[in-house]
Protein backbone atom coordinates (compact mmCIF):
# COMPACT_ATOMS: atom_id res chain seq x y z
CA UNK A 1 0.00 0.00 0.00
CA UNK A 2 1.45 3.65 -0.69
CA UNK A 3 2.57 5.88 1.98
CA UNK A 4 0.89 9.21 1.60
CA UNK A 5 2.35 12.35 3.48
CA UNK A 6 -0.46 14.07 5.93
CA UNK A 7 0.25 17.10 7.35
CA UNK A 8 -0.14 16.25 11.46
CA UNK A 9 -1.74 19.60 12.07
CA UNK A 10 -4.85 18.55 9.81
CA UNK A 11 -5.22 15.31 11.67
CA UNK A 12 -5.43 17.93 14.86
CA UNK A 13 -8.70 19.21 12.81
CA UNK A 14 -10.06 15.60 11.73
CA UNK A 15 -9.94 15.18 15.61
CA UNK A 16 -12.23 17.59 15.45
CA UNK A 17 -14.79 17.73 13.02
CA UNK A 18 -15.15 13.45 14.03
CA UNK A 19 -14.69 14.35 17.64
CA UNK A 20 -10.35 12.07 19.31
CA UNK A 21 -5.92 15.50 19.11
CA UNK A 22 -10.11 9.43 17.93
CA UNK A 23 -10.16 9.18 14.50
CA UNK A 24 -10.81 5.90 12.33
CA UNK A 25 -10.55 7.67 9.73
CA UNK A 26 -6.92 9.62 10.37
CA UNK A 27 -4.88 7.51 12.43
CA UNK A 28 -4.85 6.07 15.79
CA UNK A 29 -8.70 5.46 16.78
CA UNK A 30 -8.95 2.65 20.28
CA UNK A 31 -11.57 1.63 22.48
CA UNK A 32 -9.46 1.36 25.46
CA UNK A 33 -7.11 4.59 27.06
CA UNK A 34 -3.62 4.58 25.45
CA UNK A 35 -2.32 6.17 28.61
CA UNK A 36 -3.93 4.32 32.23
CA UNK A 37 -4.92 6.76 35.01
CA UNK A 38 -2.04 4.88 37.27
CA UNK A 39 0.42 5.89 34.13
CA UNK A 40 -0.40 9.35 34.25
CA UNK A 41 2.12 12.05 34.20
CA UNK A 42 1.81 16.14 34.46
CA UNK A 43 3.56 18.36 32.71
CA UNK A 44 2.77 22.00 33.34
CA UNK A 45 4.82 23.20 29.78
CA UNK A 46 1.75 21.85 28.09
CA UNK A 47 -0.58 24.68 29.60
CA UNK A 48 -2.18 27.54 27.71
CA UNK A 49 -2.64 28.72 24.43
CA UNK A 50 -1.11 26.82 21.45
CA UNK A 51 -1.31 28.03 17.94
CA UNK A 52 -0.59 25.56 14.42
CA UNK A 53 2.35 27.20 13.33
CA UNK A 54 1.10 26.40 9.55
CA UNK A 55 -2.65 27.76 9.95
CA UNK A 56 -5.07 29.70 12.51
CA UNK A 57 -5.87 26.79 13.98
CA UNK A 58 -5.25 27.05 17.47
CA UNK A 59 -5.41 24.80 20.92
CA UNK A 60 -6.76 25.71 24.67
CA UNK A 61 -5.13 23.18 26.98
CA UNK A 62 -5.81 23.98 30.88
CA UNK A 63 -5.17 21.31 34.07
CA UNK A 64 -7.75 19.00 35.12
CA UNK A 65 -6.96 17.16 38.17
CA UNK A 66 -9.25 14.03 37.30
CA UNK A 67 -7.66 13.33 33.66
CA UNK A 68 -4.85 15.32 33.43
CA UNK A 69 -5.62 17.87 30.57
CA UNK A 70 -8.90 19.37 29.32
CA UNK A 71 -8.12 20.90 25.99
CA UNK A 72 -10.43 22.54 23.47
CA UNK A 73 -9.43 23.00 19.92
CA UNK A 74 -10.89 25.34 16.95
CA UNK A 75 -10.00 24.64 13.58
CA UNK A 76 -9.52 26.87 10.77
CA UNK A 77 -13.55 27.18 10.29
CA UNK A 78 -14.14 28.12 13.81
CA UNK A 79 -15.35 24.59 14.49
CA UNK A 80 -14.94 23.65 18.29
CA UNK A 81 -13.84 20.62 19.85
CA UNK A 82 -13.79 20.03 23.74
CA UNK A 83 -11.17 17.09 24.62
CA UNK A 84 -9.30 15.32 27.79
CA UNK A 85 -5.92 14.59 27.73
CA UNK A 86 -3.73 12.50 29.82
CA UNK A 87 0.10 12.79 29.35
CA UNK A 88 2.67 9.62 29.65
CA UNK A 89 5.01 6.81 28.29
CA UNK A 90 5.13 4.39 24.83
CA UNK A 91 7.97 2.46 25.21
CA UNK A 92 10.56 5.43 24.92
CA UNK A 93 8.17 7.95 23.88
CA UNK A 94 6.22 10.70 25.48
CA UNK A 95 2.60 10.79 23.87
CA UNK A 96 -0.69 12.50 24.81
CA UNK A 97 -3.84 10.37 24.96
CA UNK A 98 -6.66 12.11 24.14
CA UNK A 99 -10.23 11.35 23.67
CA UNK A 100 -13.71 13.40 23.19
CA UNK A 101 -15.58 15.44 25.85
CA UNK A 102 -18.43 17.19 24.78
CA UNK A 103 -20.74 16.65 21.61
CA UNK A 104 -23.41 19.84 20.71
CA UNK A 105 -26.14 18.35 22.15
CA UNK A 106 -28.20 22.03 21.33
CA UNK A 107 -28.46 20.45 17.60
CA UNK A 108 -27.94 16.58 18.30
CA UNK A 109 -29.81 15.73 21.43
CA UNK A 110 -29.15 13.15 24.24
CA UNK A 111 -30.36 10.25 21.55
CA UNK A 112 -27.78 11.09 19.41
CA UNK A 113 -25.01 11.38 22.28
CA UNK A 114 -25.58 8.21 23.61
CA UNK A 115 -24.90 6.49 20.10
CA UNK A 116 -21.10 7.99 19.96
CA UNK A 117 -18.55 6.17 21.58
CA UNK A 118 -15.80 8.53 22.97
CA UNK A 119 -12.31 6.45 21.31
CA UNK A 120 -8.77 8.08 22.37
CA UNK A 121 -6.49 8.87 19.87
CA UNK A 122 -2.48 9.49 20.91
CA UNK A 123 0.03 12.13 19.20
CA UNK A 124 3.80 11.53 20.53
CA UNK A 125 5.28 14.68 21.94
CA UNK A 126 9.02 15.14 20.40
CA UNK A 127 9.67 18.50 22.26
CA UNK A 128 7.97 20.60 24.50
CA UNK A 129 9.28 23.60 25.67
CA UNK A 130 7.52 26.89 27.09
CA UNK A 131 7.53 28.27 23.01
CA UNK A 132 6.23 25.09 21.65
CA UNK A 133 5.00 21.88 21.05
CA UNK A 134 6.67 19.28 18.33
CA UNK A 135 4.58 16.35 17.28
CA UNK A 136 3.65 13.68 15.29
CA UNK A 137 0.95 11.00 14.56
CA UNK A 138 0.54 7.01 13.61
CA UNK A 139 0.19 7.13 9.58
CA UNK A 140 -2.93 5.74 8.65
CA UNK A 141 -1.76 3.87 6.03
CA UNK A 142 0.43 2.40 8.40
CA UNK A 143 -1.97 1.61 10.51
CA UNK A 144 -3.87 -0.12 8.15
CA UNK A 145 -0.71 -1.87 6.26
CA UNK A 146 0.09 -4.11 9.40
CA UNK A 147 -3.26 -5.09 10.37
CA UNK A 148 -4.25 -5.90 6.51
CA UNK A 149 -0.54 -7.98 6.51
CA UNK A 150 -1.01 -9.45 10.06
CA UNK A 151 -5.21 -9.01 11.10
CA UNK A 152 -4.76 -10.87 14.03
CA UNK A 153 -1.76 -8.57 15.23
CA UNK A 154 -4.40 -6.67 17.88
CA UNK A 155 -7.92 -7.17 18.02
CA UNK A 156 -9.90 -4.51 15.73
CA UNK A 157 -13.00 -3.61 13.56
CA UNK A 158 -13.96 -1.74 10.61
CA UNK A 159 -17.01 0.26 11.15
CA UNK A 160 -17.69 1.19 7.91
CA UNK A 161 -15.89 1.35 4.56
CA UNK A 162 -13.36 3.80 3.75
CA UNK A 163 -12.73 4.39 7.96
CA UNK A 164 -9.66 3.34 9.13
CA UNK A 165 -9.33 0.27 12.12
CA UNK A 166 -10.94 1.09 15.25
CA UNK A 167 -8.44 -0.96 18.35
CA UNK A 168 -10.34 -3.03 20.54
CA UNK A 169 -8.19 -4.30 22.86
CA UNK A 170 -7.18 -3.95 25.89
CA UNK A 171 -5.37 -0.99 26.86
CA UNK A 172 -2.14 -3.41 27.77
CA UNK A 173 -2.50 -4.89 24.13
CA UNK A 174 -3.31 -1.95 22.67
CA UNK A 175 -0.15 -0.60 24.26
CA UNK A 176 1.87 -3.51 23.34
CA UNK A 177 0.42 -3.19 19.74
CA UNK A 178 0.76 0.46 19.69
CA UNK A 179 5.02 -0.08 20.63
CA UNK A 180 5.41 -2.61 17.61
CA UNK A 181 4.06 -0.21 15.53
CA UNK A 182 6.01 2.98 16.38
CA UNK A 183 9.21 0.80 15.77
CA UNK A 184 8.50 0.98 12.03
CA UNK A 185 10.33 2.40 9.63
CA UNK A 186 7.63 5.37 8.39
CA UNK A 187 4.59 4.68 10.98
CA UNK A 188 4.75 8.50 12.00
CA UNK A 189 4.10 11.64 9.72
CA UNK A 190 6.26 14.02 9.85
CA UNK A 191 6.38 16.53 12.69
CA UNK A 192 4.03 19.29 12.90
CA UNK A 193 4.33 22.24 15.36
CA UNK A 194 2.38 23.95 17.61
CA UNK A 195 3.49 27.55 19.05
CA UNK A 196 2.51 29.50 22.09
CA UNK A 197 0.52 32.30 21.91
Amino acid sequence: MPTRSLRPARHARSLLAAAAFCLSACGVASISPIVPPDEAEFDAALLGRWRDAESTEFAVVSGDSADGYSITLVDEDGGTGRFKGRLGRLGGLRILDVWPTQLDLSRDGAVYESLVLRLHSFVVLDRVTSEEVVYRMIEPDSLEALLEKEPLAVAHTLVSEGDGPVITASTADARRFFERLLRQRGAMTDSARYVRQ
